[in-house]
């Protein structure tokens, strides 16, 4: 009915760009470089934040 259920399903990277713009799918960054935080840093820094 819909095709051979044994053929590969196969998109080029244009139409998923594509799909994505017309339905308004996004990617977002929630936190970025995270991993170059220095504990130490954020620790020290800690009771000035917390007077504000």
């Amino acid at each position: 009915m819909y095709g051979d259920a044994n053929s590969k399903f196969n998109l080029s990277i244009d139409w998923l760009e594509r799909f994505k713009a017309g339905h308004g799918i996004k990617s977002y960054r929630r936190f970025g470089e995270s991993g170059l935080v220095v504990m130490e840093n954020i620790e020290d820094a800690s009771p000035q934040i917390r007077a504000k």
